[in-house]
């Protein structure tokens, strides 16, 4: 969860064939030195280091701003450990790195472009809610495309899910479905969210569909409400201080 540059702490960690029975001289006199490569310009790391049986160590810088343009993605990239003594040879190990780059919010909401559907596809989009929101609604338009055209409605799935520290996978996870009728709009109500973290928001036509669809949604978050509690007033003249707040979107 960042959008500045970055160094990772990589651990790398040789196994034996059949570990349990392998010799002990074996283990203790293997040695490799690693060749160092990245796929990707926005990932960097030293070019070398050496691999023994108790493994090794090493940071990996990455840098989100020049894996690509804000609201694309994911960006995948990889490093790859080479044996030095055998060039010829591919990759001791692969170390994956992706990079997601929110979509931007503007005025509280997040636009997924219109998109043809087939049957069971799925589409996914990655979105940051705004500081003060407290929960998120997906907004559903259908179209039918060709032949589908005028079918009268939809089977859609929306789902949800935010990773928040100390709170288990489906704390901030949810799965709708719903029709959705063609040339209409349904709402998805997704529940409780968390501002600042990383979102995913999936929308898929239903497997068991007959034709492709349009389909085009917004996620609109919505703000925390506040009970104001009891508020007295004491006579016809009297005056009663009321704190109100409202998010910057």
């Amino acid at each position: 969860e960042t959008d500045k540059p970055r160094e990772v702490a990589i651990t790398v960690l040789p196994r034996f064939q059949d570990d349990a029975h392998a010799p002990a001289s074996a283990k203790a006199d293997f040695r490799r030195d690693v060749r160092l490569e990245t796929t990707a310009p926005w990932v960097a790391c030293g070019p070398n280091v050496v691999l023994t049986r108790g493994g090794k160590a090493f940071n990996v810088k990455i840098d989100p701003t020049r894996a690509g343009d804000v609201g694309e993605g994911p960006f995948v990239a990889e490093v790859l450990g080479y044996d030095d003594a055998k060039p010829g040879a591919g990759p001791l190990f692969r170390v994956p790195v992706t990079v997601v780059r929110p979509k931007p919010c503007v005025s509280g909401e997040v636009e997924v472009a219109s998109k043809t559907y087939a049957a069971g596809e799925i589409r996914r989009v990655f979105a940051t809610p705004p500081p003060g929101a407290a929960s998120a609604v997906v907004k559903v338009r259908c179209a039918g495309v060709g032949d589908g055209a005028g079918l009268g409605r939809r089977l859609v799935h929306v789902a949800t899910v935010q990773l928040a520290p100390q709170e288990s996978y489906d704390t901030f996870a949810a799965h709708k479905r719903a029709w959705v009728h063609d040339g209409e709009e349904t709402v998805y109500d997704v529940g409780a969210v968390v501002p600042g973290r990383t979102m995913e928001i999936c929308v898929s036509q239903d497997w068991n569909s007959l034709e492709p669809a349009e389909l085009a949604a917004t996620v609109s978050f919505r703000p925390a409400g506040r009970p104001a509690g009891d508020v007295v007033l004491r006579g016809t003249r009297s005056i009663a201080p009321m704190a109100l707040e409202a998010p910057d979107w």
